[in-house]
């Protein structure tokens, strides 16, 4: 039992309050949890909590208020709910990272309310917080620390006091400054990940080299380590948070006179995490705001339309691309069977005029032309029954390291198929091929497994998604059917990403 059993309000049952609420129960104080979402609050009840179904309820004769929201809006709403069964003199432990301004507005309620205000936001993640070895910052008025001090013990490996004048803000001053080293290591933990993918560096070369010195850190090892993994769910400190953060630390700053450079960059890089749909992932997820899918897509021109041929009408694709290299060594790269097994599949048969080849376990046909380094024609048959399939690249220099690349493949599909489908199930394949060159050409090496880990990905999904969208847009560009546009882009998207179709 602890030297003093208090009764405690938890206001905010995520991440962090969850396991502060928890811990302060195993300590011995009387708990009593709320959250906006009642349903993230109940486990609680197993730890000795209590739940209640509104602030005001769960603040109701409690010596102690803890709030740990999301941010300063979210903590002054849940206290002017809680407002009506507040008593003078309880102390309120205002333990969100809400920003120095924030920090004044709720310190100005506790004043109204006669409540006694800490600023006490904390140091550390899910793991330290579950183990109670959060750091945490405190300023407050001496008088009340006999009543906050336990449960900062309970919370916390130790507290480090900034001042008595919670309404100071020096305590958030504090966490601003750590938090802004942390979010900056974070983002150039995810910026090594993807310029090592993007020159065909191995990470674990780059970890090798620094391995046992000044420039090596755990912390670095352990983010890093949680995107090659995938293992980013659940979050530890979420994307969604670390934006936030991100965003009162570039506010403090300017209000300061001060221009942080790479909290700006790290707060626009965090954004692009959340809004690529990784905004529940832990923040070693703003790797993927290296990866600009748009951009990437963006590099491709599309166009669809149909050609009369002899089995039918056929629909055609067409791709075009500008690579960073020379029409030699891309034609190498096309059409050399060691190349092309770095970066699309590995391949057999005779790569010559006349001559048949097979690509491991997808297409396979006949070479019906190849002028080098120029022009390359074949047969692509796939499936049982193919149907005429044909493929044809052209490469075109444009200067002396720079080639534009024209695909353009034309197919007699089924019925069935195109009208499920339609042109894009064939276009969002090439876009994966085009792109795979460009990496392969930039220097890395991407084996079939990277390749199918890298599609299963959230980055790869995005990928796939927006190049069902662009290619939906081209059929619609070529005059199709609204409707049949909505409904073959998201059976084309659902194909390869495997989602639902809408």
């Amino acid at each position: 039992m602890p030297a003093r059993q208090l009764t405690v309000a938890v206001l905010g049952t995520g991440i962090m309050g969850a396991a502060m609420a928890r811990n302060l129960a195993r300590a011995g104080h009387t708990v009593t949890a709320w959250n906006r979402t009642r349903e993230r609050a109940e486990p609680l009840a197993k730890d000795g909590a209590r739940i209640a179904g509104t602030p005001a309820e769960a603040v109701a004769d409690a010596d102690v208020v803890l709030t740990m929201v999301y941010d300063g809006p979210a903590a002054l709403d849940a206290m002017r709910q809680a407002a009506p069964a507040l008593r003078p003199g309880t102390v309120w432990v205002q333990s969100t990272t809400a920003g120095i301004d924030a920090i004044a507005e709720l310190a100005a309620f506790a004043h109204a309310h006669d409540l006694v205000f800490y600023d006490a936001p904390v140091l550390g993640t899910k793991a330290p917080a579950e183990a109670g070895r959060l750091t945490v910052l405190a300023a407050g008025p001496e008088a009340g620390r006999e009543t906050a001090g336990p449960v900062f013990d309970a919370v916390g490996a130790r507290t480090v006091w900034t001042g008595e004048d919670g309404a100071a803000g020096s305590a958030t001053r504090l966490k601003l400054v750590a938090n802004s080293w942390v979010l900056a290591v974070t983002g150039a933990a995810g910026e090594v990940l993807n310029l090592a993918h993007a020159l065909g560096v191995d990470p674990d070369s780059f970890f090798a080299t620094i391995d046992g010195g000044p420039l090596d850190t755990g912390y670095l090892r352990a983010k890093t380590t949680l995107v090659r993994e995938d293992r980013l769910s659940p979050a530890s400190f979420a994307v969604t948070t670390a934006a936030k953060d991100a965003r009162l630390i570039v506010e403090a700053g300017r209000r300061h006179g001060v221009r942080l450079d790479i909290a700006e960059a790290g707060a626009a890089r965090f954004g692009r995490a959340v809004a690529q749909g990784h905004g529940d992932e832990d923040m070693a997820a703003a790797y993927f705001a290296g990866y600009d899918a748009d951009a990437e897509l963006g590099r491709v021109h599309r166009e669809v339309g149909t050609r009369e041929v002899p089995d039918g009408t056929a629909d055609t694709v067409l791709l075009r691309r500008t690579y960073e290299t020379g029409a030699a060594d891309l034609w190498d790269a096309l059409t050399s069977p060691g190349r092309l097994g770095r970066w699309f599949l590995p391949v057999s048969g005779e790569l010559a005029p006349g001559g048949h080849y097979r690509l491991e376990g997808n297409a396979a046909g006949e070479i019906l032309e190849c002028v080098a380094p120029e022009r390359l024609r074949l047969s692509w048959l796939f499936g049982p029954d193919p149907g005429l399939s044909e493929v044809t690249v052209r490469l075109t220099p444009a200067g002396p390291a720079r080639t534009v690349l024209e695909l353009d493949h034309v197919a007699v599909a089924s019925p069935e198929f195109r009208e499920r489908y339609g042109p894009g199930a064939a276009g969002v394949g090439w876009d994966m091929a085009l792109h795979a060159l460009a990496r392969h050409v930039a220097g890395a090496t991407l084996g079939r497994a990277e390749a199918t880990a890298w599609e299963a990905s959230a980055e790869g999904r995005a990928f796939l998604t927006h190049a069902g969208e662009a290619w939906g847009a081209a059929y619609a560009a070529a005059g199709a059917d609204p409707r049949t546009v909505e409904s073959t882009t998201a059976a084309t998207v659902a194909f390869y990403t495997g989602a639902p179709a809408q």
